[in-house]
């Protein structure tokens, strides 16, 4: 029954407080340990927690880089941390595992099933509470080049599994987990009924995102296909176009702050604290700061830090704040269209603060104002620490 209540409680304060990031102060006597799983993604993410907390008159203690999934789940389990960021379709998984008689790994392909899931039977069985997940998706994805999707059409994996059909050639970058794990490319290769022989996979033992979109863009053996996140903050940084997984052939990867029953239970304004935070980090909010982090060298702590300073989820702004910065300190390019085609109308220092006024989807630019200049466009690489989400900025052509 005190679950019951526990999830009743959190329901009704998350119902409650979609407004912007304004933690309530709060005089708190409990010290709260924040870990992470260990990539820089989840040390992110976990900051912003730390941070969040830290802001409402939290005593937080950093022990972010934890150790792998299992290492932090156990940290969790034993009370050795308060809270640590997990994703839905991993704790789907982890239960199907633990559970396989009441919990189906199926369900991880869902997203409201995902957290359902995750929601009611890690409070169940093991007093571990979930709030409310991020709209971000990070799991794998295909990826190819702009230029490749434009000569053959492809633009979803049943695109390029009929383009392989055809007799045509792919060869894909993927590290050597990716192309092993039942739940990855061979859920691709099952889902979309095709195939890519292993003389036509180039393996990359260990690689993440940026060491696959190089092979992409370096095209080595002929690659024309690479492996990503669907967060990868690389996928900003060139020419990408991600496919689009239209019959589901990966589970759902949300972030959520999973935290121990006792200390929601102790703490109930943590729910109202977390929720309009992770409502915030929606893809390509999460990848820009995973592209502070891959791409332009900020630690994990200045990227949460920064986002935290700079985020409003309270109403759809006149004009979201964010700053142009560029590789090398050199002046950044605005035009007069979403577009390197398009004529320079002026340039900018690195670091300038401009108001972005709109986005072109399909190029990945923004439309911003800065001084005089009341139209111009920048490419998105070069927007760093936009204060709002992208879906709350007007679409532009």
């Amino acid at each position: 029954m005190k679950k019951i209540l526990l999830l009743l409680l959190v329901g009704s304060l998350i119902a409650v407080s979609a407004g912007s990031y304004s933690p309530p102060a709060v005089a708190q006597d409990d010290i709260i340990v924040v870990g992470s799983k260990n990539f820089n993604e989840a040390i992110t993410l976990s900051y912003i927690v730390y941070y969040a907390l830290e802001d409402a008159g939290f005593r937080v203690i950093d022990q972010t880089d934890t150790g792998s999934t299992a290492e932090v789940r156990q940290a969790l389990l034993e009370g050795e941390i308060d809270v640590y960021v997990e994703y839905t379709g991993t704790g789907v998984l982890l239960l199907s595992e633990q559970y396989p008689d009441i919990v189906s790994a199926d369900t991880a392909f869902d997203p409201v099933n995902a957290i359902s899931t995750v929601t009611t039977f890690d409070l169940v069985f093991n007093d571990l509470l979930w709030l409310n997940p991020a709209p971000a998706n990070n799991t794998y994805v295909l990826v190819v080049t702009r230029s490749f999707s434009e000569e053959t059409g492809v633009t979803s994996m049943s695109g390029l599994a009929e383009y392989v059909r055809d007799e045509n050639t792919v060869v894909v970058a993927g590290s050597d987990e990716f192309f092993e794990r039942p739940d990855a490319f061979p859920s691709f290769l099952d889902t979309y009924r095709f195939d890519v022989p292993d003389s036509q996979r180039v393996v990359l033992t260990g690689a993440g995102p940026s060491e696959t979109l190089a092979a992409l863009e370096a095209g080595p053996d002929g690659t024309n296909v690479a492996m990503a996140f669907g967060t990868a903050g690389e996928l900003l940084a060139g020419n990408f176009l991600v496919l689009e997984d239209d019959l589901n052939a990966q589970p759902i990867y949300q972030p959520a702050p999973i935290f121990r029953e006792a200390f929601i239970r102790e703490n109930p304004d943590i729910a109202a604290i977390m929720q309009p935070v992770f409502a915030s980090l929606d893809a390509r909010t999460l990848q820009r700061l995973n592209a502070n982090v891959s791409v332009f060298g900020d630690t994990p702590e200045q990227a949460a830090r920064a986002y935290l300073d700079t985020i409003d989820t309270d109403a759809v702004p006149v004009a979201c704040r964010a700053q142009v910065v560029t590789d090398g300190g050199v002046n950044g390019l605005l035009r007069g269209g979403p577009g390197f085609d398009f004529e320079v109308v002026t340039s900018v220092a690195s670091g300038t603060e401009v108001q972005v006024v709109g986005r072109n989807e399909a190029t990945d630019w923004y439309q911003i104002q800065v001084g005089e200049v009341e139209d111009a466009w920048v490419a998105g690489i070069l927007v760093r620490y936009l204060n709002c989400p992208d879906q709350l900025l007007p679409v532009t052509e």
